[in-house]
């Protein structure tokens, strides 16, 4: 351990190997400095930031030029001091693929596992998987999937404009592997409705929630105005 004159003739400690020219300084600015081959490699600032390849460290860690590695089978980067409590993204394996989670509360939100994505779900089955509980327990419940934010700049950015549906279908009869969706609009006085529904059966309808043909079209309600109007050659 030796002392050494610092930067602008103020004094600086040094601990020091001096053939290898490997040490760590403490200088004249309160900075801890990591120095190998008279290279600086890291320092530790006087309100706590560590930098690694950089001597201007902007936050707690601040990695310039470099990777973090985090060689564990489900480690995790958290924010918060707890990981079950708080968000985080971890890694490992799962069914021999490996796998990114998205945590919240330590549950996973969100799945990457091979190119495949699930929300809600740790088990995506395509590029795109979605997993969401029906709204209640009544027969024929479902759930908005997916909403729609379409806006014109400066006006109701955050309001949904159209929605995609779906639910566990009763048609005929409850079944829980059976489904339907239905596409929904805004009209812009209300919350979005439904508009068009695809049941399990493959029966289509236009206004009608429970298609008993291939193709129906509910709300007719006057003689003079048509629901429907098809055009093509005779």
């Amino acid at each position: 351990i030796t002392h050494a004159q610092g930067f602008n003739g103020l004094s600086s400690k040094l601990i020091n190997h001096l053939s290898s020219g490997t040490g760590i300084w403490y200088d004249y600015a309160n900075v801890q400095r990591f120095i190998i081959n008279n290279e600086e490699k890291m320092r530790i600032h006087s309100n706590g930031n560590v930098g690694i390849g950089t001597t201007d460290p902007k936050d707690k860690l601040h990695v310039k030029s470099g990777n973090i590695i985090i060689d564990k089978e489900w480690g995790y980067i958290c924010w918060g001091n707890d990981t079950n409590t708080n968000a985080a993204i971890r890694s490992g394996t799962m069914d021999s693929v490996k796998v990114v989670q998205i945590m919240q509360a330590g549950a996973p939100t969100m799945t990457v596992k091979g190119s495949n994505v699930g929300i809600g779900t740790s088990s995506p089955s395509t590029i795109l998987t979605l997993k969401k509980p029906i709204d209640s327990v009544a027969y024929g419940a479902g759930t908005q999937m997916i909403d729609f934010k379409s806006y014109f700049t400066g006006y109701d950015e955050d309001t949904v404009k159209a929605s995609i549906y779906c639910g566990v279908s009763d048609d005929g009869s409850l079944n829980t592997q059976a489904g339907y969706m239905a596409f929904m609009t805004a009209d812009g006085t209300e919350l979005p409705s439904e508009r068009m529904r695809i049941e399990r059966s493959g029966n289509v309808g236009i206004g009608e929630t429970n298609p008993s043909h291939r193709f129906e079209v509910g709300g007719y309600t006057h003689p003079d105005t048509p629901t429907m109007k098809v055009y093509g050659d005779a």
